[in-house]
């Protein structure tokens, strides 16, 4: 009897399912805890009233928290009366995962089946927006701070777009950068700049030398005591 009013349960979602936040209204903040906080809110399309949990990602560093995968993935899989039940997730960086993908073709090339064999029938590539005709630029662009060949080599090899043709980390460390000897450095517009070591040696020796330093002060009193003769010809005069 306790179940003959209960509604008519809903069709499984297929997660992953992303909805956009904006189509609900916050009302009134109900409540906080240690990984988010929940609000009350108000769906726009229905009038349905929701309870909303915000996860806050302010102090994670490794992206989305495992705690509330885990609660997602429970929520899924309940169903009654007394636990509310999860209607779908929303996110709000919709906007910056998009610029993050025009940031990578402007770098890595057009993301396109002929460079990423597969792409196409991924669930958004159809429902995002993505450059076309975006050629490869990743060695232009570190060319000017990384004047290595061998180390622009393992760059644009960890920035390929396919993950099939990725290097992985263990080939990543492998590479011949890491066991190639560093080149020479040109020495001269340092040592032009620089005093040389002995120099530096000598002034710190005077600095600290109260004799030197007498004679100094001493050699400077007579100097400034001096008169001025003035230059006699260096050939008699008649």
């Amino acid at each position: 009897m306790a179940y003959q009013n209960r509604p008519p349960e809903q069709p499984p979602l297929e997660f992953p399912y992303i909805g956009d936040v904006s189509q609900y209204e916050r009302i009134d903040k109900i409540g906080q805890g240690t990984f988010g906080e929940v609000f009350k809110a108000r769906c726009k399309k229905t009038n349905d009233f929701v309870a909303m949990k915000l996860i806050l990602m302010d102090q994670e560093k490794e992206g989305f928290p495992i705690t509330a995968l885990r609660e997602i993935k429970i929520l899924q899989e309940l169903r009654h009366d007394n636990i509310v039940r999860l209607i779908e997730v929303c996110r709000s960086a919709s906007t910056t995962e998009q610029h993050q993908l025009e940031l990578i073709s402007h770098l890595c090339g057009s993301i396109e089946p002929n460079v990423w064999p597969g792409v196409n029938k991924l669930p958004l590539y159809t429902k995002l927006k993505l450059p076309q005709n975006e050629r490869r630029k990743v060695h232009d662009r570190m060319k000017p701070y990384i004047q290595e060949p061998l180390a622009l080599d393992l760059i644009d090899k960890l920035l390929t777009l396919d993950p099939k043709q990725r290097i992985d980390a263990d080939n990543a460390v492998s590479s011949d950068f890491f066991y190639s000897e560093p080149p020479l450095a040109d020495l001269k517009p340092l040592l032009s700049k620089y005093p040389s070591m002995f120099e530096l040696k000598e002034v710190s020796r005077n600095a600290y030398n109260p004799q030197i330093q007498q004679q100094q002060q001493q050699q400077q009193r007579i100097k400034q005591a001096r008169p001025n003769v003035p230059n006699l010809p260096s050939e008699p005069i008649y």
